[in-house]
């Protein structure tokens, strides 16, 4: 091995393409050398062509083409051979160490010379020989503020959409100066955000095709100190994907299958998404209706579980029952009712909702009620002291996300069954998805539809499947079927789960 001297100098000369695909470069988990793919090659090409001016080089591709390990490569040639400060962040939904900083350490302790130059903690890769560190950052301005640092890496800049994140973003900007002929450099890899959040990497990439194109190949762009890599639809899907063309015709249409339209768009065709769309294919709801079911007036051996959406004046009133059926494996719409209330005539909640929940616990074994607290606290008070199963669930963003993709998953699966009604299927197709960097939760079309029951039937089918999950568990070796006595508690929970295991499986 060289000096280290003329050895960092070397790496200095040929550049990160030539030093990653070399033999002491970044080395694979079999040791030998990476191999770029062309649009790799070209966009780290032309950011070596235009080094000196360059200060911000920004990667927009789709997802699972490698732009982050792109992003990180860049990063880790700078950290070896400009010796110094350089940070790897991630987003705002990164609270472990970003990812680019992960690859960069696997890739460190595959190399051998590296790893003996290396010392390495959770949060700061040191090389040795030069004291020059590469350090993992959260989002946290305060923390960021003041750095002299050569390098800011961003991962997945589309997350870049929170105060605390825009902050820390602002705080690593470029400083002036240049170090080793180079001036300080920021790298921002991501595919398509959200319209009205992801405002940081919008502007950023908007920025950017206002630029001059410097390849003939490849859609790179400069503008001023900033150079621009942006590909999207199926162009990139056909010039980006990592392997042959028919393992990205199976990949991307299992990924259409799976993912909801504008989700697919966002990641594999790196289209903006406006975060909203149908939330249900009415063709697999029709699929969900039996016409042969109908509303069960009474079902003492089967656990039902019950979802309420509370209204007084406004939007309409909704509650939902529905049950786990072991035989076909699905969830059963049992009952439902809906109230109509208006601003003159507000609805009495104990006359119509605790009224039908108090036929439903005289005729049914109802193992929870859910509700949400904000309409209904005094009357599920009252409804608890009568012994009804009472149970607050607000309808914050992350359980409108898990009631609602829950919901979704039963019904692209046809593990819903439903009874016909007119009502609730118009309600079914009234309903959108409101997608967000938090996830999605089901909304109205138009504020005058009414989704209220299709929101109780979400709530309820979602209980449903933990009531499974929680009661049904796993038989245990050398131990009677229905012994319980290590995961429940004793007395009369533990009988009545007991004796309804046995009512369901038989004894």
């Amino acid at each position: 091995m060289k000096p280290i001297d003329e050895l960092i100098r070397q790496w200095r000369e040929i550049g990160p393409v030539a030093w990653a695909e070399s033999e002491h470069g970044w080395l694979n988990s079999d040791k030998q050398p990476i191999t770029f793919t062309p649009w790799q090659r070209a966009v780290l090409e032309a950011w070596w062509s235009y080094r000196e001016v360059v200060t911000t080089l920004a990667i927009s591709n789709i997802k699972k083409t490698g732009k982050t390990f792109t992003n990180a490569v860049l990063l880790c040639w700078r950290w070896l051979a400009l010796p110094g400060e350089h940070f790897a962040v991630g987003n705002d939904f990164d609270q472990s160490a970003s990812r680019q900083f992960q690859e960069i350490t696997n890739m460190v302790r595959n190399n051998e010379y590296l790893k003996k130059n290396t010392a390495i903690t959770a949060r700061v890769l040191t090389f040795k020989p030069t004291n020059s560190t590469i350090q993992a950052l959260s989002i946290d301005a305060a923390g960021n503020a003041g750095a002299n640092h050569l390098t800011a890496s961003h991962t997945e800049t589309w997350g870049v959409i929170y105060q605390a994140g825009v902050r820390a973003y602002e705080e690593l900007t470029p400083p002036p100066g240049r170090f080793y002929g180079l001036p300080t450099l920021r790298i921002c890899d991501s595919y398509a955000g959200y319209l009205g959040e992801s405002d940081t990497w919008h502007k950023l990439v908007d920025r950017g095709l206002q630029g001059e194109p410097v390849s003939d190949e490849w859609p790179i762009y400069l503008k001023n100190g900033l150079l621009l890599f942006h590909i999207d639809g199926e162009t990139a899907q056909q010039r980006c994907y990592r392997g042959t063309r028919e393992e990205a015709a199976i990949y991307y249409t299992d990924q259409k299958t799976t993912l909801r339209p504008g989700t697919f768009e966002r990641l594999h065709l790196n289209k903006r998404s406006t975060g909203e769309e149908a939330f249900i294919d009415m063709e697999l709801w029709d699929k969900c209706i039996d016409p042969n079911h109908r509303p069960v007036l009474s079902l003492p051996d089967k656990r039902l579980y019950v979802g309420v959406d509370a209204a007084i004046k406004h939007d309409s009133a909704s509650v939902v029952a529905v049950y786990y059926d072991f035989a076909i494996k699905k969830v059963l719409l049992a009952r439902h009712k809906v109230w109509q209330p208006s601003r003159q005539a507000p609805l009495d909640l104990d006359g119509t909702i605790g009224d039908f929940l108090r036929e439903l616990y005289k005729n049914y074994h109802l193992a929870e009620i859910r509700y949400d607290p904000y309409q209904m606290h005094d009357l599920a008070t009252r409804l608890r002291s009568e012994g009804l199963p009472m149970v607050e669930y607000p309808q914050s963003v992350p359980n409108l996300t898990a009631m609602g993709q829950n919901l979704y998953e039963l019904i692209k699966a046809g593990n819903l069954l439903l009874y016909p009604d007119e009502f609730m299927r118009t309600c079914a197709s009234h309903a959108i998805a409101l997608q967000s960097s938090r996830g999605w939760r089901i909304a109205k079309e138009k504020t005058s539809h009414k989704i209220d029951v299709i929101v109780a039937l979400a709530m309820a089918a979602l209980l449903t499947n933990l009531g499974v999950i929680q009661h049904i568990e796993v038989p245990r070796p050398q131990k009677s079927r229905w012994d319980y006595s290590d995961v429940h508690d004793t007395g009369p929970k533990h009988e009545e789960r007991t004796g309804w295991a046995k009512r369901i499986f038989g004894a």
